[in-house]
């Protein structure tokens, strides 16, 4: 799975609830077990959403595309 950094946990009026949140930048990773020894593509998605103390915007939705590219004498894991 995915793993997260330690959010901010913080109770929030707008919402009447404690929400946990990450503020200016972070940083998700995934670790992936390749089972090919040619190159290939990872797709997902990501969806956030901005706020301020006031209001949130509309979540945003970005489609991610990783193309990996395998060294001349890869070795793929067979399951």
């Amino acid at each position: 799975g995915v793993v997260e950094p330690k959010p901010i946990k913080a109770y929030d009026p707008n919402f009447e609830e404690t929400l946990e949140f990450h503020e200016n930048t972070v940083t998700f990773t995934q670790r992936i077990t390749v089972l090919s020894s040619t190159d290939f593509k990872i797709t997902g998605e990501f969806v956030y959403q901005t706020c301020n103390d006031e209001t949130c915007l509309v979540p945003k939705y970005i489609d991610l595309d990783f193309n990996i590219k395998m060294p001349a004498k890869a070795n793929a894991i067979t399951p």
